[in-house]
């Protein structure tokens, strides 16, 4: 999903990915998305498109996810 055709660059998806795009917004989606708000995502609309916000929101999750289970299989001595 971070290299798939999509309307926002590879490279934007892989930043989010590790938390390091659009400000602070993917790194929120990281570690802290419940603190995201409705005017934090009116903020993003006025210079995004709603396909764009949602990728990089799925990118910056996934990177996190990945993240988690590699620290999972570390810790279990994989």
């Amino acid at each position: 999903m971070l290299e798939a055709p999509a309307r926002t660059t590879p490279a934007l998806r892989q930043a989010a990915a590790a938390g390091d795009a659009w400000d602070a917004y993917a790194a929120t989606v990281r570690t802290a998305s419940y603190r995201l708000t409705d005017d934090d995502l009116a903020r993003l609309r006025q210079d995004h498109t709603e396909d764009e916000i949602f990728e990089v929101t799925v990118a910056a999750s996934v990177g996190a996810a990945l993240d988690h289970h590699d620290e999972g299989r570390r810790n279990l001595g994989d």
